[in-house]
C-alpha cells in the first residue's frame, strides 16, 4: 500500500489498529510467520463528539497489504490469523497458534506545524508515535 494522506479540522489524532503478539520465544528466535507482532491499521480518527472524522485504512478481515508473504502455506496462516482475530482476543485458540495476546489499540497526538511524526511497531508488541522539529533545511516546503 502506499502513502496515503488525511486531512482533519482538529490535531488530537489517533490511529485505530488491531495487534497480535507471538509468544516470546518465536520473537526471540526470529520465527518466520511468529517472529514480530502482526498490525493491521484499520482508521485514523479525530474524536469531536458528534463531528468525529475517521478515514479508513484497511478492512478487518482481510489480509493487510505488506503482509502478504507470497507462499502458499504463510497465505493460508495470514488469512486464519485475521478472519480468526475476534476469537483469539477472547483466548479461543490462541495458545495453540503461539498468540500471547491479540487487542486493538488506538495511540494517538496533537499533531502541530512544524514537527515530524513517525509510527513505530514493536516487534514485541506496542505501537507509538514519536516526534521530532522538522529539520531547517525543510523550512518552506509544504510537507
Amino acid at each position: 500500500m502506499g502513502p496515503r494522506y488525511f486531512t482533519f479540522t482538529g490535531n488530537v489524532i489517533q490511529f485505530q489498529s488491531l495487534v497480535i503478539r507471538f509468544e516470546d520465544k518465536f520473537v526471540k528466535y526470529g520465527d518466520a510467520m511468529r517472529g514480530k507482532s502482526a498490525y493491521v491499521f484499520l482508521k485514523a480518527f479525530s474524536l469531536k463528539g458528534k463531528e468525529t472524522e475517521e478515514f479508513e485504512i484497511n478492512k478487518v478481515n482481510e489480509v493487510p497489504s505488506g503482509y502478504e508473504t507470497g507462499q502458499a502455506a504463510g497465505n493460508e496462516f495470514e488469512k486464519k490469523l485475521w478472519r480468526e482475530f475476534w476469537n483469539y482476543a477472547m483466548g479461543e485458540g490462541s495458545s495453540e497458534a503461539g498468540i500471547k495476546n491479540a487487542q486493538i489499540e488506538a495511540p494517538g497526538t496533537r499533531f502541530v506545524p512544524g514537527v515530524f511524526y513517525t509510527i513505530k511497531i514493536e516487534h514485541d508488541g506496542g505501537i507509538r508515535i514519536d516526534s521530532k522539529k522538522i529539520p531547517d533545511i525543510f523550512k518552506g516546503e509544504k510537507l
